[in-house]
């Protein structure tokens, strides 16, 4: 047996003992699908039936757009990507899949102007809750609160609100007020 096959093998033990351990756990796993690795060449591709929906308890679509102070639909491929991704709950219902907006190639061209001012931010949040109820997301990824006034409305489940944030000591440092934040 190859050393390849051998450091597979471990690898596979260690993130079935995680996997273990962390589903008798608080703690939450959360993982990643991104948009664009359904369009990579063979073997690398990846689609929403390729993932498992019992590895994560959470899962994150990335990434939509933002445009006008609205998340966007760039491609009409994306509503079946919305479905069949949401589709992986009715194998797992315990799983939240949320949207995440931006992205590091987005950079901050939708954002500053939704940010602007307190119209053109509550227009993004009327607009991102309406649209995150209509394709069966449980959340969103990222960006401010205003999720307490739909859940006040809302007989569903309340939406989730989380950041994917850089885990590198000098970014943190550089980039969030943490004690803001907690």
């Amino acid at each position: 047996m190859g050393a390849t096959t051998m450091d597979q093998k471990s690898l596979w033990a260690g993130v079935v003992v995680l996997l273990l351990l962390q589903g008798g756990s608080a703690y939450k796993l959360v993982c990643y699908f991104t948009n664009w690795s359904q369009d990579r060449q063979e073997p690398g591709k990846f689609t929403p039936e390729n993932i498992d929906p019992f590895l994560c308890s959470h899962l994150i679509y990335s990434f939509a757009s933002i445009e006008n102070n609205k998340v966007i639909i760039k491609d009409k491929s994306e509503v079946m990507l919305y479905q069949t991704i949401n589709s992986l709950k009715t194998k797992n219902p315990k799983l939240k899949i949320l949207l995440s907006i931006g992205g590091y190639l987005f950079g901050s061209k939708g954002f500053h102007p939704m940010v602007d001012s307190s119209t053109s931010r509550l227009e993004f949040i009327n607009s991102i809750i309406l649209f995150l109820r209509n394709h069966n997301f449980d959340g969103l990824d990222e960006l401010a609160e205003a999720f307490q006034k739909d859940f006040t409305k809302s007989t569903k489940e309340r939406l989730l609100l989380t950041a994917g944030v850089s885990a590198g000591r000098q970014m943190i440092d550089n980039s969030y007020q943490v004690e803001k934040l907690a």
